[in-house]
């Protein structure tokens, strides 16, 4: 037989045919469709503001505006969505439990429950530390329920989203609290409520983007380190030619921070392979050895984390809270997640792309508000795209599924 790739059929296979199949596959609507549906919409909502003869609609100021928008509480808290969803398991109470986080903070400033210590720095400090606690414990009570009682995590969460809310509503009598200039304000704005500077931020995505290369680079996958190198180098090029500064606040590198470590985790170790495995696939994952209830509880208190992170860093800059905080955010939480492309069955999902969702979530209400639209249309707008999201990943996995690719 002659080994001519042209006699044989040969020609297509091999190391090259791999890297075009890894490509594509990297691009494909399936891995890549929810940044194709950002930048789509950032070009209609570009177009359409110069069209009607408003400022720049991508200006750096109003990036700065919807960054800080998606990082809390809806960004933060996808983050732990993203891997309790991946577990197979989801969290309605998310918002609730952040909120509660937020009033015990203000209630503590307001009463100076802990004046004994007698030094406002570390005051402060040991309040957003038990703060967070308890958004853990609030994770860990739905998670030991879910896992021991055998209630279903929606009817779980269900009821710890009224008790938590209403433990907020206990706990400040049913009153806005507000701390501003105060010592103990001050001191949270300059510890994480503030900003750190003026940046370029071609050049912050551009290193952000240099780093994910790397990582990706270690785990064997090519073309998708070089995707992430090339975009990176491009933005960092372009940093030196375009000024596009803007101010960049804590509670973004600490949104950021929580992405990149949150993403390197599920990908690198072998947790996050036990995590994907558990919601994949609970029988086999029992039978392969893995505890599977200590990880679905983990997941939960890796949640509430997050959302005592949002609550942290949301009050440590608006020094204000009101009862009624963060209601119905869950709902914006979750959709991130779905526009992500997670499975509600688990066993798949991204952070780096639900955080695209939250980003895609808020450029739509961000665009709607800039060219004057009633929040009637934005609520439909966003309750059709979460629709169009899940059907769009649906037939796209069924494509893939024919095609042999999954």
């Amino acid at each position: 037989m002659s080994s001519s790739g042209g006699a044989t059929g040969f020609k297509d296979t091999g190391v090259e045919a791999s890297r075009l199949s890894n490509l594509s596959d990297v691009l494909s609507f399936r891995n890549a469709g929810v940044f194709y549906a950002l930048v789509t919409i950032l070009l209609i909502f570009t177009v359409w503001v110069q069209l009607i003869g408003k400022n720049f609609y991508l200006g750096a100021a109003n990036v700065e505006n919807i960054l800080e928008q998606a990082a809390s509480p809806v960004g933060m808290m996808a983050v732990g969505m993203t891997v309790l969803l991946i577990s197979g398991n989801f969290d309605l109470s998310v918002a609730s439990n952040g909120a509660f986080s937020a009033m015990f903070i203000a209630v503590s400033v307001e009463h100076d429950l802990f004046g004994f210590i007698g030094n406002v720095e570390v005051e402060v400090i040991v309040i957003l530390i038990i703060a967070i606690l308890l958004a853990c414990v609030g994770g860990l009570i739905n998670g030991l329920v879910h896992w021991f009682v055998g209630l279903n995590s929606f009817i779980v969460t269900l009821g710890t989203l009224s008790a938590f809310r209403g433990m907020a509503l206990l706990i400040s009598g049913r009153q806005s609290i507000t701390f501003r200039n105060t010592e103990h304000g001050e001191f949270m704005e300059r510890f994480i409520g503030g900003d750190i500077g003026e940046f370029n931020l071609f050049l912050l995505v551009g290193g952000v983007l240099i780093v994910v290369a790397a990582l990706t680079f270690l785990t064997g996958r090519q073309m998708a380190a070089g995707v992430c190198a090339a975009s990176g180098l491009a933005l960092i090029v372009l940093s030196f030619l375009v000024d596009y500064s803007t101010e960049i606040s804590h509670k973004l590198v600490v949104l950021v921070t929580l992405v990149v470590a949150t993403w390197a985790v599920m990908t690198y170790t072998s947790y996050g392979r036990r995590v994907y495995a558990v919601g994949g696939n609970l029988e086999a994952a029992k039978a392969a050895g893995i505890n599977v209830g200590l990880y679905r509880v983990m997941c939960f208190v890796f949640l509430g984390f997050c959302c005592g992170l949002a609550a942290v860093t949301m009050i440590s800059k608006l020094q204000s809270v009101e009862p009624n905080l963060w209601l119905t955010q869950e709902l914006f939480v979750i959709a991130s997640a779905i526009i992500g492309g997670v499975s509600l069955l688990g066993g798949a999902g991204s952070v780096l792309k639900t955080m695209a969702g939250a980003i895609l979530l808020t450029v739509l209400t961000n665009g709607f508000s800039f060219l004057a639209f009633p929040s009637e249309v934005q609520l439909i707008a966003v309750g059709l795209l979460v629709i169009l999201s899940a059907s769009a990943y649906v037939v796209a996995g069924r494509r893939a599924i024919a095609k042999g690719k999954i």
